[in-house]
């Protein structure tokens, strides 16, 4: 009989052991605690079961560091059962780190007694209404000295994954660590917005389709931080702040990211392996139809597993690209890889511990060390490709500037070729015929018969005569005869001493020893003074003018000098064709043009280094 009442009390002590719940004693030095090991949970699959109703023995410990009730759809019950040890009663606060919840009711038990109690709060719930202003679920306890208490929790989220870490603060530490946290991520969310005005800015001054990517992936990814911390939820519409739109935003940020990544790491938008290429486009015709679907029809938590298990592939799509413009030794691709490397090792970390695939330490996840760094990352990943995109712009713009200059070069080789040409057949084709007809007229000079026909050949040897002068000058001035060989100098004196007219005088200058330059150098020289002279004809209105050709140690200058009424309001309307043209020679021999005009006339420099161009 003794031996069956010791079995019997054995099972009975057994069993209240079994039974017992963990208790956290929160003692005089306490400050904050993840609770690991303290709470128990209980899923109701009815959602009809109150508070009254539970039975605590269908409570399970919670062996996991964070709460994670998954995508169940059910009412979920946590307890926490919590003693202070200390002589002074205790101000603290229940935090659950989560934003968006449907349902959150609490009640809080001293000994037996319901003492407290609120239910019906839910992520639309005004930060007026909740017991704390804060954006995540938290409400404060004063506890009385060696008392104990239970707390019971109750949450429900329908359309979207149940993730709930749950902590222990003091008040002061909790007001610290918010602060902090929204420090941080605001200075985050501010610099992104200033790089987003940046791309803003590029994009209308460049309108290209990889910083149209760049700047919705950037505005992407403040709205995903603004929605995921809660301040869509109480500062944004309704509509702005649900589960649905938390889907649509980041899938279109996913697919903004294989968009920009295609772009930018192969910009031919197409694979080398077809197979891939196929793929790519399938996937993001995939994402396409899932949006349209998310955004039209009826939304529940198996369209927001869907979403993320659908999502989850974008990284091995980003991760193939990445891969890809690797083996094809592409630069963007080595940039982008580390760019992302930050974002991406706090993407493991946090799926990691969600999944509980690895044993992540709590305090790793939860210290402000970690939160500066998650908020950072995507600044350090949109500052490097910023810059790699800018540096793109800029050295495409150099090459187009270079294929422009080469496009320049030919152009005015051409035409220097093809004023020879003209000049060579005036002089010689047309110079020939009229001096052909210069003779026929002397010999009919010599048989004129009366006076009015001699007064007609003379006016007709006039004629000729101006034409052949005309002629001889166009040929001139398309292309001086021997330029090689009589140079930049003679030429311009020439061209100076016949461009004097009736009401308007030119006088050539000249200083320094004359040092020749290469012949296409001079013979742009000339071309450039010779349009300047042009302009003073047709515009300045001038009397007197002035071409200086002035020679130092290390460079030329050539002033050309007018006392006409200028041209300001004109060449800040329409610089005109000559002067684009001066211009563009300029350029292209690389000598720097500058212009001062005003009502007392106009001069223009025109300087140009004599060194390693000096001709031999």
């Amino acid at each position: 009989m003794k031996k069956l009442l010791s079995v019997i009390c054995f099972f009975v002590l057994v069993n209240i052991k079994s039974n017992a719940q963990n208790i956290f004693e929160i003692n005089e030095d306490f400050v904050s605690s993840p609770l690991v090991g303290y709470l128990y949970v209980f899923t109701d699959t009815s959602n009809k079961i109150s508070n009254s109703q539970l039975d605590f023995s269908r409570f399970k410990l919670y062996q996991q560091e964070s709460l994670n009730f998954g995508t169940n759809g059910q009412r979920n019950w946590i307890m926490l059962n919590c003693r202070n040890n200390s002589n002074v009663a205790k101000d603290i606060v229940v935090d659950m780190d989560i934003v968006y919840l449907d349902s959150f009711d609490y009640y809080i038990y001293a000994g037996d007694s319901l003492i407290r109690k609120r239910e019906g709060i839910n992520w639309q719930t005004s930060l007026s209404e909740r017991d704390i202003d804060s954006r995540y679920f938290a409400f404060p306890i004063t506890l009385s000295p060696h008392t104990q208490y239970k707390i019971l929790i109750s949450v429900r989220e329908t359309n979207g994954y149940l993730y709930c870490p749950l902590t222990l603060f003091t008040q002061r530490e909790f007001q610290r660590q918010y602060i902090e946290f929204d420090t941080i991520f605001f200075s985050a969310v501010s610099v992104l917005a200033v790089i987003a005005l940046i791309s803003l800015f590029f994009l209308m001054a460049y309108p290209q389709w990889i910083i149209l990517y760049y700047f919705i992936y950037i505005l992407g990814n403040i709205g995903y931080a603004l929605n995921i911390e809660g301040y869509m939820a109480h500062y944004a519409p309704n509509f702005l702040s649900t589960s649905r739109w938390y889907a649509i935003s980041s899938l279109l940020i996913r697919i903004m990211s294989i968009f920009f990544a295609l772009h930018f790491i192969l910009p031919e938008h197409r694979s080398k392996l077809r197979g891939l290429t196929i793929l790519y486009r399938a996937y993001l015709g995939v994402l396409f139809l899932f949006l349209f679907y998310i955004s039209f029809f009826p939304f529940n938590h198996t369209i927001a597993e869907t979403n993320a298990y659908a999502s989850s592939w974008v990284q091995l799509v980003l991760l193939m690209i990445v891969i890809e413009g690797i083996i094809m030794k592409r630069r963007n691709s080595f940039i982008y890889l580390f760019s992302i490397l930050p974002v991406q090792a706090t993407n493991i970390l946090l799926f990691l511990r969600i999944t509980g695939i690895a044993d992540i330490p709590e305090e790793t996840l939860d210290n402000s060390s970690f939160y500066l760094f998650l908020y950072i990352a995507p600044v350090f990943e949109f500052i490097v490709l910023g810059i790699a995109i800018l540096n793109d712009i800029i050295q495409e713009r150099k090459t187009l500037t270079e294929e422009l200059n080469m496009t320049q070069q030919k152009l005015l080789n051409v035409q220097e070729i093809e004023r020879e040409r003209i000049a060579q057949d005036l002089h010689d084709d047309l110079g020939g015929t009229l001096a052909t007809i210069n003779t026929q007229i002397n010999l009919i000079h010599k048989d004129k018969t009366d006076n009015s026909t001699y007064s007609k050949i003379d006016t007709l040897k006039s004629m000729v005569a101006k034409a052949s002068n005309d002629i001889r000058r166009i040929a001139h001035n398309l292309m001086p005869p021997g330029f090689e060989k009589i140079g930049l100098k003679n030429s311009l004196e020439y061209l100076v001493n016949n461009a004097s007219g009736k009401n308007l005088k030119f006088e050539f200058i000249s200083f320094g020893i004359e040092r020749r330059l290469p012949d296409e150098v001079e013979i742009n020289l000339y071309r450039i003074t010779s349009e300047l002279i042009s302009n003073i004809h047709k515009h300045a209105m001038a009397s007197r003018a002035s071409v200086q050709l002035l020679y130092f140690q290390t460079h030329l200058s050539i002033l050309v000098e007018d006392n006409g009424i200028g041209f300001k309001d004109r060449i800040e309307k329409n610089e005109g064709i000559g002067l684009k043209n001066v211009s563009l020679r300029a350029k292209y021999i690389g000598a720097t043009l500058t212009i001062d005009t005003g009502q007392n006339g106009s001069t223009y420099i025109l300087e140009i280094k004599i060194g390693a161009e000096e001709k031999k």
